[in-house]
């Protein structure tokens, strides 16, 4: 099996969101797009490097949410199903990612939702451009 590893940050320079590997070096993060690998020896071509608020760095975890949308470390899910719904950010801890639940509180797998690579969730907004989600009333 497979699996997609890049990340995004937001640039320094725009605010805009990029999408790529990683790449971290003396306390900064940047996000490498269009790399290649050339020739025999196996000589790396990057065509676009983009420097990135190393705070807002987060993985793919490989899951889409139940629109599509690729799924990364620090975004906020909301889960609607009458009595049981809630609002949780995605973080990783140990071996695995977790819903830690901002209201009401509580820490999930993302087994108890995940069937076949999409969760039965929406993305709706994430820790660094929505940092009052992480304040809901409990």
């Amino acid at each position: 099996m497979s699996r997609a590893i890049k990340f995004r940050g937001k640039c320094l320079i725009t605010g805009v969101w990029k999408y790529g590997d990683l790449l971290q070096d003396r306390g900064k993060s940047a996000i490498v797009t269009d790399a290649r690998i050339y020739g025999e020896n196996g000589a790396p071509w990057v065509k676009r490097i983009f420097e990135v608020e190393s705070e807002t760095v987060g993985q793919f975890i490989n899951v889409t949410d139940e629109l599509g949308a690729e799924v990364f470390e620090g975004d906020v899910l909301a889960h609607e199903d009458g009595e049981w719904s809630f609002i949780a950010r995605v973080t990783h801890g140990g071996y695995e990612w977790f819903l830690e639940a901002i209201s009401p509180t509580d820490t999930f797998s993302f087994g108890d939702f995940y069937d076949d690579g999409c969760v039965d969730m929406k993305i709706v907004g994430n820790i660094y451009e929505n940092p009052e989600m992480l304040e809901v009333a409990q």
